[in-house]
């Protein structure tokens, strides 16, 4: 991978709209995907302890390797709608097994009944965004990280 310093711009077709339009099976007759890729297409996954300054690396690398930056999935993703709204602020009126849990609670409590379900929500979520990065990478030649 080069740097964007040292990287020679070649031209290389438009990349696919995959964001406003859906790939049909006529599309895949005259879209190439290899045709977009270069040496710098890659994904980069940044992984560690919490705190440790992922975030922050990860902003560097994107910026300087000219990467798509995809941030770390959280469960707010879950909690909090389209329009806004938040489930958490209805938890008291729920029953304890329908509560919603998150981090905050999993730090009060990691001994909770529903601390699996947080674990696998956090992987789908995780699982999403590499799939999202992934198709990035795909339509565009573009890296993601």
């Amino acid at each position: 991978m080069k740097t964007k310093a040292f990287r020679e711009r070649v031209p290389k077709p438009k990349p696919y709209p995959y964001e406003t339009k859906e790939m049909r099976a006529w599309h895949f007759l005259f879209d190439s995907t290899m045709e977009r890729f270069d040496e710098n297409t890659r994904m980069v996954v940044v992984e560690g302890n919490i705190g440790s300054g992922k975030s922050a690396l990860a902003k560097i690398i994107a910026e300087e390797f000219e990467l798509k930056h995809f941030p770390e999935p959280n469960l707010d993703q879950l909690y909090v709608d389209d329009y806004g709204f938040d489930y958490r602020t209805i938890d008291h009126l729920m029953p304890e097994s329908l509560r919603t849990f998150d981090i905050k609670n999993f730090y009060a409590d990691p001994h909770n009944k529903r601390v699996a379900s947080m674990q696998f929500a956090m992987y789908a979520l995780r699982f999403e965004r590499h799939i999202d990065a992934l198709v990035h990478m795909l339509n565009t030649g573009k890296s993601a990280e």
